[in-house]
């Protein structure tokens, strides 16, 4: 019974590191593409990296544009 408290214990620490190491590579993943925009927009001296960006994930997720206007009347 203790060696199968002790792997189920081991089993659960390696879960959660695991986790931490994910979280962890994301959060770096997009901290570096966050950094290249901020980068590109100090360079150019605008603020096109960031619309275009913006532009690409619309398109990616077929996000539809919503007029505000339109949907109260």
């Amino acid at each position: 019974m203790v060696e199968l408290v002790g792997e189920l214990a081991i089993c659960i620490v390696t879960l959660c590191f695991g986790l931490l190491i994910s979280f962890q590579l994301a959060h770096i993943y997009h901290v570096r593409r966050i950094t290249r925009l901020a980068r590109r927009c100090v360079d150019s001296g605008t603020l096109a990296p960031v619309l275009v960006e913006l532009e690409k994930m619309h398109q990616l997720n077929n996000v539809k544009d919503v007029d505000l206007d339109e949907s109260l009347t």
